[in-house]
């Protein structure tokens, strides 16, 4: 059985996880976007990439195994390797994705991949033994065995394998198939889902995991979950049902995330195990690059650079279907680590795998042994029929064989010459015997004649028989050669040699019998010639024996016209089917048009139909005319012949007469002088020559006749040539207009397209506005519902603030007066204004001329008459009130202000850092160029790509970050002014005090902070 193979490309997927709660908290914001109804996702503003299969946050575990998993266990039936390999940064949810770690609490739906396939595999093995059993076929047998490693600072380590667990040396091998293989290695056996899920668990518990900044429970190692399936199963082939076996391979691959120390803050035995697992990546995306990339196609792959590519060398350019997950984050912190995960994903698209199916070495032994019997079959017939010689080599065909194919083909053209030759051999031998026999006739008797005729009577009716025996006899032939090619198409079958003798002696006796029937035809011809030529002794002269044979040649000449003529006519005919036939092509052709739906293009193809429908009718006419000339032409050419041969004829005839009359004088005066007798004699030659004369007479009139229709024909010629020329005009004029009507159809067809095109263009355009709008919609989306969070937590800060502030008021309360009931919801409605209407209140409540100074008498009384007085105090208890409200509000403002500070403090930082980035890497590029690297500058190209892109998006949110603090600018700025108004007031300082002057100067410090920054 022969194994098919086939070229795929590993297989991309990307998925992005939700955020998570660390991020929501830190105010991180969505930096990825997903294109509906395309596996394409946006990175910041631009930058897109394409994958065979995106999953956008709100993605199910069930979803994503359907679509890019379930495919790959079908495969796994039969005989097909598969991979599955998921990427990422760490804490992107690879391990959540595979389903690799232990937890109890899991929900069904959350589930990962490789428990999903091993329910699937297993259900698909209980399904095709009861397919099998209702079918009555021999059930299939399954054999699967698992195997669970993890790769930890470059060491193998076997998870399954507990008591010896870092004790055993792993090594790893590939076979002459270029299959890698371990030696060392436990392998359960694995006989439902139950046990392979415990086995996962046991080995997710012995693997290495551990804490970080960016991962509480980070895997420390990659971890590869094999499992091997051998499939025994009856399959139908040509020769019938066979036994064959099938083995499959299937990896489930959780890779260690990339991580920056910085970041996750390792330290110690964590700072060595990231530098492992990034060394280990680096090795991989080398391997990646090596094969996807199409200028280093042929260039050495470095597999075995690290241990991590060695163990998945089959699976990345060799014999597997690979699936690679990309799983990334969608937090803008992450920016940098999405951006290179999307160019390392994007890359590994471009590797081949050479697929083929795992067959087991007896299962082809038995096809490759098949097929050898075969060959040894056809060659044995061979040597039985002496096609090749018994030699040392065996190898050469046989020289004989040849030669008598050789011999075969030249005595089959030799016998087609002979019977050509024989056809006209009988045709002149009836010619000359019916000459010789008038020619006798005219010399004998009555009574001598009807014996004669009596005699030639019987002679052809032996004739007659002897051919319808040899027509039975050449019949029979014909059968026995069928027969012959049919058996020798079942050459192969048993009991052949047999049968070929059988028919070769059926062939010989009927040859035999055809040879026979055809001798005593010739020798019937023989005799009949002898007693024709005994008869024709006496008379015969020479003058006779010219004219017989100038009319034999005559005829032999106007019979080889006639078969040129209808050669001719034959091949004329041959070529008008021909033309016809492609004219019908063509007609076929030209009918194909196209047909749009769009309004704008309506009538330009109705005009094309139109068109193209004046075409065909002119190609009908042109077909119908070209027909009509072709037939008058040819019926012109055989009036040429017929008058030609009726002019021959008429020649030799008139010949004739002139030959016979001057024989006939002649006759006449060599009779003249001999005596009565003679002249007797001479009467009866003369009756024969005037019988002949009114014989030549009635076939001169009969030629007459023929000469008049020829004339009648010339005239019918003169009218068809007219109206040949009448048509061919016709044809000249429509092939004119159809040249008209083409170009017409090919610049309306021309105008057509330029319609489409710039359809196509604003459709195009119209879309991806659309798909911008959409985008910027979710973006606003998700702007609302990062606000409203914001807004709802620092509701939460004000109301306990509101609990724990003590009101500076404390001693207008304590002495009996308390605040209106209303003061509760005009302070909810103060904390929800925005910035711009606060500023407005604040400034409106302030007088524009300055406030009265303190020293002066004649403005102000005693401070203790101020007191006394009740409207006084009431009055100032208002004010405060007011007062107090508007500085608790804009406490909360100025916290916010505070923390946008720090926002755009770190984007700050962030620029500086892509920035100088960006130099070192634009000086990088410049070297590389002086030094015409092509590679270095293409990776270059690459990076600095990334890092304008981050470089625009950090932009985004300083400028956005400066306009909000630019906004607060007004407001801190009329604080200054309130708390001047204030403090020259001099009754409000039984109010403000201590408190007044401490939250005044705690304001007026920051907002000279704010506006030195």
């Amino acid at each position: 059985m022969s194994t098919p193979s086939d070229d795929t490309s590993v297989q991309v997927a990307l998925r992005i996880r939700p955020q998570n709660a660390s991020e929501k908290i830190d105010l991180c914001h969505i930096c990825t976007s997903v294109t509906p109804g395309h596996p394409q996702v946006v990175l910041g503003k631009d930058k897109a990439f394409t994958y065979d299969f995106v999953f956008d946050l709100d993605s199910h575990q069930e979803d994503i195994y359907k679509e890019i998993a379930k495919p790959l266990i079908e495969g796994c039936f039969d005989g097909y390797n598969a991979t599955i390999l998921a990427y990422g940064q760490t804490g992107s949810g690879k391990t959540y994705t595979m389903g690799t770690s232990f937890d109890v609490g899991i929900s069904e739906d959350q589930i990962g991949i490789i428990p999903r396939a091993a329910k699937h595999l297993f259900d698909g093995m209980r399904k095709r033994k009861e397919e099998a059993e209702k079918a009555g076929r021999p059930s299939p047998e399954f054999t699967v065995t698992a195997q669970f490693l993890e790769l930890y600072n470059e060491e193998i380590v076997d998870l399954l394998d507990i008591e010896n667990k870092g004790k055993k040396l792993i090594r790893v091998h590939e076979d002459h198939n270029g299959n890698i293989y371990l030696t060392g290695v436990v392998a359960r056996p694995v006989t439902a889902a139950e046990t392979c899920m415990t086995l996962l668990e046991e080995g997710a518990i012995s693997r290495s995991t551990a804490a970080t900044m960016m991962n509480a429970t980070s895997s420390r190692s990659h971890a590869i979950f094999t499992l091997f399936i051998k499939h025994h199963r009856i399959s139908q082939s040509d020769e019938g049902e066979e036994f064959e076996t099938l083995n499959a391979k299937f990896n489930f691959v959780d890779l260690a995330g990339s991580e920056r120390l910085k970041r996750t803050g390792a330290t110690g035995d964590r700072a060595k195990e990231g530098i492992s697992i990034n060394q280990g990546l680096l090795s991989l995306g080398n391997v990646i690059s090596a094969l996807g990339d199409k200028t280093k196609r042929g260039s050495h792959v470095p597999y075995r650079d690290s241990k991590l590519t060695r163990l998945l060398q089959d699976s990345l350019g060799g014999n597997s279907r690979t699936l690679m997950i990309a799983c990334c984050s969608p937090s803008d912190r992450d920016f940098m680590e999405t951006l290179n995960t999307l160019k390392y994903a994007n890359r590994a698209r471009n590797i081949k795998n050479k697929v083929i199916v795992n067959q087991d070495k007896a299962s082809k032994q038995i096809a490759l042994l098949r097929q050898e019997i075969q060959q040894i079959t056809l060659e044995l017939m061979e040597y039985k029929q002496g096609k090749r010689v018994a030699d040392g080599s065996g190898e050469h065909m046989s020289d004989t064989f040849q030669e008598l194919n050789m011999l075969r083909s030249e005595n089959e053209t030799l016998r087609m010459r002979v019977k050509a030759l024989q056809k006209n051999i009988e045709s002149k031998s009836i010619q000359l015997t019916e000459l010789k026999i008038s020619s006798v006739l005219a010399n004998l008797t009555d009574e001598e004649k009807t014996t004669f005729e009596d005699m030639v009577t019987s002679y052809e009716t032996k004739i007659q028989e002897l051919t319808t025996k040899l027509a039975e006899s050449e019949e029979l032939s014909s059968v026995a050669i069928r027969r012959a090619q049919n058996v020798s198409r079942a050459a192969m079958s048993p009991g052949t040699c047999q049968e070929d003798e059988q028919l070769v002696s059926f062939i010989d006796a009927a040859k035999d019998h055809l040879r026979a029937e055809k001798n005593k035809k010739k020798h019937m011809k023989k005799v009949k010639k002898e007693i024709l030529f005994e008869d024709s002794k006496e008379k015969s002269s020479p003058e006779s024996g010219v004219v017989m044979n100038s009319d034999e040649n005559d005829e032999d000449e106007n019979d080889e016209k006639n078969e040129n003529n209808m050669v001719i006519e034959i091949n004329e005919c041959h070529i008008d089917e021909e033309d016809s036939h492609n004219e019908e092509e063509d007609d076929d052709i030209a009918s194909n048009t196209d047909s749009d739906n769009e309004d704008a293009l309506n009538q330009s193809l109705k005009n094309e139909e139109a068109m193209q429908n004046n075409i065909n009718d002119l190609d009908t006419d042109i077909t119908i005319k070209q027909k009509l000339i072709d037939e008058l032409e040819h019926s012109q050419q055989r009036l040429t012949a017929l008058k030609q041969q009726y002019e021959q004829k008429m020649i030799l005839l008139q010949n004739k007469i002139k030959e016979t009359e001057s024989e006939r004088d002649k006759v006449l005066k060599s009779i003249g002088n001999v005596d009565q007798l003679a002249r007797s004699k001479s009467d009866e030659v003369r009756k024969q020559y005037e019988k002949k004369l009114i014989a030549m007479q009635k076939e001169l009139s009969k030629l007459q006749n023929s000469k008049r229709e020829h004339q009648r024909l010339l005239k019918a010629k003169e009218q068809n040539e007219q109206q040949l020329k009448l048509m061919r005009d016709e044809l000249n004029d429509m092939k004119r207009t159809k040249v008209k009507l083409m170009r017409a159809m090919r610049d309306e067809s021309t105008r057509n397209k330029k319609m489409e095109s710039k359809f196509n263009q604003q459709m195009e355009t119209m879309l991806k506005e659309n798909r911008k709008k959409e985008y910027e919609l979710k973006k606003m989306k998700d702007d609302k519902k990062q606000r409203d969070l914001i807004l709802k937590r620092k509701q939460e800060e004000l109301n306990a603030m509101r609990k724990q502030v003590k009101p500076v008021s404390g001693k207008v309360q304590s002495s009996g007066q308390t605040r209106p009931n209303s003061l509760q919801t005009q302070f909810q409605s103060a904390t929800n204004l925005n910035t711009t209407f606060l500023v407005e209140t604040i400034a409106a409540s302030i007088p524009e001329t300055p406030p009265p100074v303190l020293h002066d008498p004649s403005r102000f009384e005693s401070p203790s008459k101020s007191l006394r007085s009740p409207a006084v105090s009431k009055k100032a208890k208002q004010k405060w009130e007011i007062l107090e409200r508007k500085l608790t509000d804009l406490a909360i403002r100025m916290k916010n202000v505070a923390q946008m500070e720090n926002d755009m403090e770190r984007w700050l930082a962030e620029r500086d850092r892509v920035s100088k980035q960006l130099d070192a890497a634009r000086r990088r590029k410049e070297i590389a160029e002086k030094k015409n690297n092509l590679e270095d500058i293409k990776d270059l190209n690459s990076q600095l790509e990334g890092l304008e892109a981050h470089l625009d998006y950090i932009q985004e949110h300083v400028t956005e970050s400066q306009g909000t603090i630019m906004g607060m600018e007004k407001l801190i700025l009329c604080v200054n002014n309130i708390f001047f108004f204030f403090f020259n007031y001099l009754h409000f300082q039984q109010y403000c005090k201590q408190p007044l002057i401490s939250v005044g100067s705690y304001w007026k410090r920051k907002g000279q902070d704010c506006r030195a920054r």
